[in-house]
């Protein structure tokens, strides 16, 4: 097993354990994904909205670009709803696994750009590693956000039930 697969399968993972706290988050009432629980950037759709974005900065970063959100004009619209989440979500799959794939596929680099770290550049490791542990933080926060909405169970997103929906990566 090489790097790419170790990717691909990231980044499939990822979506999906994003697509199910949407789903979830779909049981609340509107007004409570709004509540600002003090957890990450406030409330369980703002939190959600943010870790799709940045999958869409770090997809920029990968390609050699810099994010402007000024490219990007349907995030503000779409972030506002759960649907609208959902298919950002969609996009900003797309995105992520295409760069990193072509990045990876190319052979990386010593650096990867990344506009916002010390002299605008992260080390290739910690750039991949950053894009993951990034929403493996936000996807916690969302979880504990679920909790104390009152939503029962909450969903099992391990890798290993990931690899149990047959899903592709």
């Amino acid at each position: 097993m090489d790097l790419l697969h170790v990717v691909r399968f990231q980044v499939a993972h990822s979506a999906w354990a994003l697509g199910e706290l949407i789903r979830y988050a779909g049981t609340l009432r509107p007004e409570e994904i709004e509540i600002n629980l003090g957890i990450g950037p406030g409330s369980l759709r703002e939190n959600l909205a943010h870790t799709i974005e940045a999958m869409i900065f770090f997809s920029e970063n990968f390609a050699g670009r810099n994010y402007d959100p000024a490219r990007y004009p349907e995030m503000e619209h779409r972030s506002k709803t759960l649907s609208g989440l959902a298919e950002l979500l969609g996009i900003a799959h797309d995105r992520l696994r295409e760069s990193m794939v072509s990045a990876v596929a190319k052979g990386l680099g010593e650096r990867v750009l990344w506009p916002n770290a010390d002299g605008g550049s992260m080390p290739t490791a910690a750039a991949i590693t950053q894009v993951f542990d990034h929403s493996t933080l936000h996807r916690t926060q969302c979880i504990n956000m679920l909790k104390r909405l009152g939503v029962e169970p909450v969903p099992d997103l391990d890798p290993m039930t990931f690899t149990t929906t047959g899903l592709p990566w």
